[in-house]
Parts: C-alpha cells; structure tokens; sequence
C-alpha cells in the first residue's frame, strides 16, 4: 500500500510541475561595429525578429556596449600661476530605430577622467615636463539595458530581421586653464544584443518539467519492480 501511495505521489508532482507555465527567451548579438575612430556613424546593423513559431512574444531586453580607447594630453599656458587640469576622454554612442519612427534606444557613455596639478608655462609645448601631461592606453566601457514589454512588439515578431543605427560622438575635454592646449585620440566599439522573452505555445511542456516527468517515470518504474 505504501508503495502505491509513493507512485501516485510521484505521478501527481510531475503532472502537477508540468501544469507550471514559465517564460523562455532566446537572444541575438549584432556585428561589432568598429573599432573606428570618432566621430562614425550611423552605421546600420541587424538584429533577428522573434520567430512566432516559438511562442507568445511578451517582451525584449536590448542591451548595447559602447567601448572607448585612446589617449588624451594637455598643456597649460597660463604664464603665471599654477593650474589643475581635468582631463577627460568621453564617447556619446546610441542606438535607434532604423524604422518607423527612428526612435532613439539607448545610449552610453564610456568615460575616462584624469586630474593633473599643472604649473605655469614651462616654455615647452610639449605635453610633458611640469605644465603639461599626457596618457596613453586609455579604456573604458559602458553597457545600457532597456526592457520593453508594450511598444512596438509586433514590429519585432518574425522571420527576418529588425533593422537598427548606431553612431559615435567623441565628447573629450579638458579645462581647468585659462589657456590651455589639448590633444585626443580615440576609437569606439559598438556591440548590440537583444533578448527575446517569450511563452511557450499551450500544451508544450518546458524542458525542465519534461525531465521531472521522466523522473517520475522511472521511479514509477523502479516501484513497480520492486512491488512484483
């Protein structure tokens, strides 16, 4: 009888589990763009639709990584008094719709800061010795997330693609001198990836249910054996 009570108990949960519905997703990364030095763009790229076969779009998550390098110097020529100089190595890259509206999705903004105690003139423009500064192998990176659950679903349900724009703005400064000269590199780098939410058609068992039902099925074996 206990081992009776034991199947039954196994075979409900596992119907039980399969009766759960929960959300699938699926994702998609675009081509990196770059990199390129600023300013570039727009440059268009792709990013697949959701396939409807799957299931009931509910939802996307697009996230984009703008990534910056270069370097930065600057050079006070303020003749007489000492000045703090703040560098900063700034890129403006975003991403919009390349339909209907152009829509403007995202945007990041890697930033690198460095702050130099800069005396008057030296007399050498040369972003070096006690006036000026220079840095080189500069990185940053910065990644934006949107989560969309209500605009324009249906214009990202399909079998092709989604057509997107990305486009980078260099942004560098540098102040802090009344005269100050200064000198910027820079290159950036775009990445897009988007993820589709979804639920499945009604009926189709999620893959972890499945493998709890095969378990109860093979215990319902085991006890079975065991009660011959």
């Amino acid at each position: 009888m206990m081992n009776v009570r034991r199947t039954l108990t196994l075979a409900a949960l596992a119907v039980g589990f399969m009766g759960i519905a929960s959300a699938n997703s699926i994702s998609f990364t675009s081509v990196t763009l770059g990199p390129t030095g600023t300013n570039w763009g727009p440059t268009n790229f792709n990013l697949s639709q959701f396939n409807p076969a799957l299931g009931t779009l509910t939802s996307y998550t697009l996230s984009i990584t703008g990534s910056e390098s270069g370097s930065m110097a600057a050079e006070s020529h303020d003749p007489t008094s000492p000045d703090t100089l703040v560098l900063d190595l700034n890129a403006v890259i975003t991403a919009k719709e390349n339909f209907g509206s152009l829509l403007t999705l995202l945007t990041a903004s890697p930033d690198v800061t460095r702050t130099f105690n800069a005396t008057a003139f030296d007399g050498t423009q040369d972003f070096a010795g006690t006036s000026g500064i220079s840095y080189t192998g500069l990185t940053a990176s910065d990644t934006q997330t949107l989560l969309n659950t209500v605009i324009d679903l249906a214009s990202y349900i399909g079998t092709g693609n989604v057509s997107f724009a990305a486009k980078a703005i260099g942004d560098s400064s540098a102040t802090g001198a009344p005269n100050v000269v200064e000198q910027f590199t820079q290159q950036a780098t775009f990445v897009a990836t988007i993820t589709y939410n979804y639920n499945p058609p009604s009926g189709t068992p999620e893959p972890a249910s499945m493998v709890l039902m095969g378990s109860a099925l093979v215990g319902l074996g085991f006890l079975r054996k065991r009660m011959k």
